[in-house]
């Protein structure tokens, strides 16, 4: 469906990913959607000597998460709970919501310094610690005391969940390309349906997404591993009908998986 171009330029997430795909392939990578269509693949690969490719950008967006950091920001992550004695982390999962957390949090932190003033980790089990059962139903992963509480100040602080949380296996990349392709179901077919015969989707992790991709393709060497260099996934992704190829950008890393040679660094 043809429509009045109203062509706006490529945002800075967008960009980047031009950058490194031109500078790794090394042939022009140009803006294509130009709003002149409906569902245009962001950007175009210009080869000298074969039929253009095309590339989409995907940001990885939990809409729980979004919604949890603006809450966050809205209303603060520090806050102050009348008639405790102690000042309490409360670590919070990707899909707590602020609000249930902070209505909850006056009854059960003073539950919590009635029973001893211990750490609480968050379980399925009521049998086991009442405690625990209660926080994971608030999607809680853990309340931990931090130092006694000063009267008049914070003595909550709310904590989104660990930045670097990761195991160490590089193949949890494959999952996440697998699930983020499946979760925007559009990226694909748009890409398929683009007229171009390569077709490349660029993925890229936000705070307001899966943060475990962050470690993985961080390249700060693992704790008693000082000379370790984080390790390339070592199977192939399984991508959806109309992807060829998947570029990751990470935090400092980059990578990307090709029919022909596999996962290799591209930045």
């Amino acid at each position: 469906m043809a429509k009045t171009p109203t062509k706006k330029p490529l945002d800075a997430v967008e960009e980047q990913a031009r950058q490194i795909v031109e500078t790794y392939l090394r042939v022009p990578v140009v803006q294509h959607d130009d709003n002149s269509q409906d569902s245009m693949p962001d950007l175009r690969v210009e080869y000298p000597d074969r039929p253009f490719g095309v590339v989409e950008v995907v940001r990885d967006i939990m809409e729980e998460r979004a919604a949890q950091l603006d809450a966050l920001d809205r209303k603060g992550d520090h806050l102050q709970v009348a008639g405790l004695s102690t000042v309490w982390g409360v670590e919070l999962t990707a899909h707590a919501s602020v609000r249930a957390v902070r209505a909850a949090l006056p009854t059960l932190l003073a539950d919590v310094e009635r029973a001893g003033g211990r750490m609480v980790q968050a379980t399925d089990w009521p049998g086991i610690d009442p405690l625990g059962f209660r926080i994971a139903q608030l999607r809680v992963k853990n309340l931990f005391p931090l130092n006694p509480a000063t009267p008049g100040t914070s003595n909550v602080i709310l904590m989104s969940p660990n930045f670097f949380s990761w195991d160490g296996d590089p193949n949890v990349i494959v999952a996440w390309c697998g699930a983020l392709l499946a979760q925007e179901a559009d990226v694909p077919s748009k890409l398929a349906n683009s007229g171009f015969t390569e077709r490349h989707a660029f993925l890229v992790p936000t705070m307001q997404g899966d943060l475990t991709i962050y470690r993985a393709l961080w390249s700060k060497p693992l704790p008693g591993q000082p000379n370790a260099t984080p390790a390339l996934p070592t199977v192939a992704p399984t991508l959806p009908a109309g992807v060829e190829c998947v570029w990751i950008r990470g935090l400092d890393r980059s990578i990307a998986w090709f029919m022909d040679r596999g996962w290799t660094r591209v930045a």
